[in-house]
């Protein structure tokens, strides 16, 4: 199968900068389509499910969906994510790297962003993916470092997660097998290692 992926893609001069995936079938992808070069691998991520939920205690706060006033602050926090997880990931961030400003755009209109605030200032934010194929996928899920360690997080992954479940779909996160505080808080509210 991935030997006929290749094939479709260089016959349609496709390029693959990266894959994810599972680690044997991504690799044999990137070496048919490196012609030659190296590869090698950046991130191992580890897929969890939740089935059901563990209750974390209530933060102070409330939960909202993104709207397009929020652009600036939810790419302000993008950046900040990928700085934070390549960083406790022990990889060097890319300073250049920005986001997508039309998929941030995209992303707010479709109400797949959350913050939760306190006193009406923001201090967390959750991404919640489209369903496919009856599963979502939460992420990203970003604290700034100065609200961290009062449970916002677990709290709203833990509302978000009710939410995937009970509209009928399986609720779905990666993490970095390198960051094991992330892996951890999602365990601790129900999310099972697949």
């Amino acid at each position: 199968a991935v030997g006929a992926l290749a094939a479709a893609l260089w016959q349609r001069h496709e390029v693959v900068s990266a894959w994810n995936g599972d680690l044997v079938a991504a690799r044999a992808l990137c070496e048919a389509m490196a012609g030659g070069s190296s590869v090698h691998v950046v991130m191992h991520t580890r897929l969890f499910e939740a089935k059901e939920i563990i209750w974390p205690p209530r933060p102070l706060g409330n939960l909202r969906i993104a709207t397009a006033a929020d652009e600036d602050l939810v790419t302000d926090w993008l950046r900040g994510f990928h700085h934070d997880s390549e960083t406790q990931g022990g990889r060097e961030p890319d300073p250049s790297w920005t986001p997508d400003v039309e998929g941030v755009r995209r992303t707010i209109r479709r109400q797949g962003v959350w913050l939760w605030e306190v006193d009406g200032v923001p201090v967390h934010m959750s991404g919640v993916q489209p369903s496919m194929f009856g599963a979502a996928r939460i992420g990203p899920v970003y604290t700034p470092s100065k609200h961290r360690g009062r449970g916002y997080a677990g709290w709203v992954v833990a509302q978000l997660t009710r939410h995937i479940l009970d509209g009928g779909d399986r609720p779905c996160l990666y993490t970095d097998q390198a960051n094991p505080v992330s892996n951890k808080v999602y365990e601790r509210i129900g999310y099972q290692r697949i």
